[in-house]
């Protein structure tokens, strides 16, 4: 039985904590890393992911996500 369904880390940086989330042995349904919509900052979070995909349970459970504070969070779920 899953702990929780859903991880969202806001501002992420590096997005550590929402990649030990996804190498849990029952893992999240759906891990969604976010942090400023700005290519650099997303292309680095995106490449943390890229990384780490052998360790995580299941590739497909982890979201980037641009978000800036204060916009609408239905696209994040």
């Amino acid at each position: 039985s899953r702990i929780c369904a859903v991880v969202v880390e806001l501002g992420a940086g590096a997005a550590l904590p929402s990649l030990v989330a996804a190498t849990l042995p029952d893992p999240p349904a759906r891990v969604v890393v976010t942090d400023y919509p700005d290519d650099v900052i997303l292309n680095n979070l995106k490449e943390n992911v890229s990384r780490n995909l052998a360790a995580l349970t299941d590739r497909d459970v982890v979201r980037v996500v641009g978000y800036e504070w204060g916009a609408d969070v239905h696209d994040l779920l």
